[in-house]
């Protein structure tokens, strides 16, 4: 695993299946960029097949991105961050206010409609090294 979007180490990477039908694997990503995929029934690697690859934070990847928020907190609407309300008391489409949490990754890699990568994992040994 390499970038330049800073450190990775934590993050989770997923191999989501273009098969529906397929299992998907995932691994966090060490200091090195280095991962080990488990798949969902708990194997060890991935079935063969095609996959797009996505991340998302782990635990100590997100406490790391919500400190980093803490220090550049998001701005307060004009009803001070709150949604307004709407007939019945409940906010606007209950919805929060987006957070704006810097990702270590390209925010295209936090879905599989959006990730640019694809990748194949054949019935061997596999070591796929994915470049952000």
């Amino acid at each position: 695993m390499s970038g330049g979007q800073g450190s990775l180490k934590g993050v989770v990477i997923v191999f989501q299946p273009v098969d529906p039908a397929s299992l998907g694997s995932s691994g966090v990503l060490g200091e090195d960029g280095a991962y080990t995929l488990a798949s969902g029934d708990g194997r060890s690697g991935a079935t063969p097949g095609k996959y797009k690859v996505t991340f998302a934070l782990s635990g100590d990847s997100m406490q790391a991105a919500m400190k980093e928020m803490a220090k550049n907190p998001p701005k307060a609407g004009p009803s001070g961050g709150q949604m307004p309300p709407t007939p019945g008391g409940a906010s606007a489409a209950g919805k929060m206010p987006a957070m704006n949490v810097n990702l270590p990754f390209p925010q295209a890699y936090s879905a599989a409609s959006t990730s640019p990568k694809e990748v194949e994992v054949k019935a061997e040994s596999n070591e796929i090294d994915i470049s952000l």
